[in-house]
């Protein structure tokens, strides 16, 4: 399972550039606009810089009352002083998050792949 690898990527510091709330495609109401979380930023691995955007594995989108859950998930960045802590893929550093998977996400998502055919079965037989 992917997310149970990224949870095993090393970590090295980096640097926070920018991160926040950004609007997510277009709106004809303000209260219809959705968000999204944006960050930016960069790190070293064997001496190469590079610069990460993405936030987490799980790229979440939300609006109205909803984007709270937004700042939730960014709460997952770690910092060590004035550093966050980036993981990367081990062959491919380019590839990189601010958040690593954690448990219960994955414990959800194999709830949601499981559930549904193992309520089929039990309805309907095999």
């Amino acid at each position: 399972m992917h997310l149970m690898r990224i949870r095993r990527w090393p970590e090295v510091p980096g640097e926070l550039y920018e991160a926040g709330q950004a609007p997510f495609g277009t709106a004809m109401v303000a209260s219809e606009q959705t968000w999204r979380y944006e960050v930016e930023y960069g790190y070293v691995v064997d001496g190469r810089r590079y610069r990460g955007h993405r936030l987490s594995a799980w790229p979440m989108i939300a609006s109205g009352i909803a984007r709270g859950v937004l700042d939730l998930q960014a709460r997952g960045i770690r910092r060590i002083g004035d550093k966050v802590l980036v993981i990367h893929h081990p062959r491919k550093p380019r590839r990189s998050y601010l958040v690593r998977p954690g448990w219960g996400g994955i414990a959800v998502l194999l709830a949601l792949a499981l559930l549904p055919p193992a309520l089929y079965f039990l309805h309907f037989g095999i």
